[in-house]
């Protein structure tokens, strides 16, 4: 080859490999801060280190408004791929969740990615179109009043009782004076109490802690030296049901903090330990999807959600319980019923042990409404569910409103141009709306400069100097009559976000958040936990995690 034209060809080379280069570098939306030191890869380093130090992600997000100095910030967490918008003001939160969705911001890609390998026809996945409605439709009536406070309550009430069991029995090992972890019972219980309400039936799992330590002469793995140490009990095996709920759980988290998480998934499938998981899932929904159609065809009364969808799709097509849809819809249902309720639980048994004056009054306003409750007098399941406690709702919500379980609510941008604060969005664009930083749990940052012309301020008066405060109280509004009432609208909080996109499970949610608080506080008083083990740090899969989940139990 001739000098002349090899010099050509590496000039060409070069050029062109710089010319990708150029490509492949993020590139900012104008105006919108940013880190003003990307490289090639973004901020995927800096999210990362910060993943490897915090066992965290989410709070990589909002901290990026704080450090930044703005309520919209970007980020390039993907490879060569669009910049994360993350906002974190309430008002801008409200008016596009609100009135912009689904018309300017839908589904985010990121959300379809992360479960499209366990749920690929679940509604949630979906924009919001024909198919998405449908699909709502036909899981609807698990969210009716009938079917929540006169069936629901009651699944939910029997798990929650077995909780209490096993807590009894190892509360009389430990005594007063020693903590033990509590979230894996609490998440052993909410997966029974799910599929009691699902299903109609419980896996066992709490059942078979408790049979196990009945059982062990030995219950305790070590015993503790003084008073600071905490119990650490012998688990018994769980239900394979269980243990293939929490392999898909894990699957879906690791994919979180994945670069490419449909792929990422696509690979963990293939894995022995999360396809022989998948078999199970697959078995044990054809085996009950299977029942309750033989229960419709012979007209038995409906008490459990699989009935009710069955005998909804009955009504309006043959019924076939194979169709992808159903069987997602349905183990949708499950896995976002236990999940996010025992993280939120987790946390909140932090807060009744760390605020004993609001544990005594969540204990006096449950006795207010049904007179006398303890051990052998437990509330029944529908009179929870039904009776209006002010002070229990506001605990719940404030409970939702500190914990940030799930600290964000993700769209992405359909309508391209689409303004936020003053900033023309390109369509494609996945938007964060952060729950967890400032206009929340802290004071808002203020940024005049930017557009928030036609945006309705979130209407409350709250104090901003004690948002980062627990305080069940700010949800209650005294009336004219002197009358007490909780008001969901206080202040800014959506941590089932908003809209016709907000969480299909809500009310079922409050529904079980009910029913475990009122049956909680009427058999144990929560003592003040070691503050070894009493920290706040916390830990994200698909959700905000608490590291440390102890209970210091005393009967009541």
């Amino acid at each position: 080859m001739e000098p002349q034209v090899s010099i050509v060809l590496c000039t060409a080379v070069v050029a062109l490999a710089y010319y990708i280069y150029r490509l492949a570098l993020p590139k900012p939306i104008p105006g919108i801060p940013h880190n003003p030191n990307l490289g090639l890869f973004g901020d995927i380093p800096a999210l990362k280190k910060y993943n490897k130090d915090t066992q965290q992600v989410y709070r990589f997000l909002t901290d990026a408004c704080s450090n930044l100095g703005s309520p919209i910030v970007q980020l390039f967490a993907r490879p060569f791929g669009k910049p994360w918008v993350i906002v974190s003001d309430p008002d801008v939160a409200h008016d596009v969740l609100m009135r912009r969705s689904p018309s300017e911001f839908d589904r985010s890609t990121l959300f379809k990615d992360i479960l499209h390998g366990l749920v690929p026809n679940h509604h949630v996945r979906m924009n919001a179109n024909d198919v998405f409605k449908s699909q709502k439709r036909l899981m609807s009536e698990t969210m009716s009043p009938s079917f929540l406070h006169d069936v629901a309550s009651e699944k939910l009430h029997s798990a929650i009782l077995g909780l209490m069991e096993l807590w009894r029995l190892k509360a009389e090992i430990a005594g007063p004076e020693r903590a033990f972890v509590a979230s894996s019972d609490v998440k052993h219980a909410m997966l029974d109490a799910i599929w009691n309400v699902a299903m109609g039936w419980m896996p066992g799992t709490t059942a078979s802690q408790i049979e196990g330590l009945r059982n062990c002469q030995d219950p305790l793995v070590t015993t503790p030296a003084s008073s600071d140490d905490t119990v650490v009990f012998r688990e018994s095996e769980v239900p394979p049901l269980c243990r293939a709920m929490e392999t898909m759980d894990n699957s879906v988290d690791t994919t979180l903090s994945s670069p490419f998480p449909k792929q990422h998934h696509w690979l963990l499938r293939r894995m022995p330990g999360l396809s022989a998981a998948l078999k199970v899932k697959e078995r044990t929904i054809t085996e009950n999807l299977t029942a309750a159609k033989a229960r419709a065809e012979r007209g038995e009364e409906q008490r459990s959600a699989a009935d009710l969808v069955i005998g909804r799709a009955m009504k309006t097509t043959k019924i076939d319980i194979s169709d992808p849809i159903l069987r997602d819809e349905l183990f949708g249902f499950l896995a976002a019923g236990h999940d996010i309720s025992s993280t939120t639980i987790a946390w909140a048994l932090k807060h009744l042990s760390n605020y004993q004056q609001i544990q005594t009054k969540l204990r006096e306003a449950v006795q207010s409404e049904f007179a006398s409750i303890g051990p052998e007098k437990i509330p029944e399941a529908a009179a929870i569910a039904k009776a209006s406690i002010p002070y229990l709702d506001a605990f719940v919500e404030e409970v939702g409103r500190c914990t940030a379980a799930q600290p964000g609510t993700s769209r992405c941008v359909v309508k391209d141009g689409a303004q936020l604060m003053g900033f023309p969005i390109p369509a494609g664009t996945d938007v964060f709306f952060m729950t967890d930083g400032p206009g929340y749990l802290s004071r808002p940052i203020r940024a005049p400069e930017l557009d928030k012309d036609g945006i309705k301020r979130w209407p409350t008066t709250w104090k901003e100097e004690d948002l980062d405060k627990f305080m069940p109280e700010r949800w209650l509004v005294e009336k004219e009559d002197g009358k007490v009432e909780f008001d969901v609208n206080a202040g800014p909080c959506h941590p089932f976000g908003l809209g016709m996109r907000g969480c299909f499970g809500k009310k079922l949610a409050s529904v079980e958040m009910r029913v475990f608080f009122a049956i909680l506080i009427a058999s144990f008083e929560l003592l003040p936990v070691p503050d070894r083990w009493n920290g706040y740090q916390a830990w994200d899969k698909l959700n905000h995690n608490p590291k440390y989940s102890y209970v210091r139990l005393r009967a009541i």
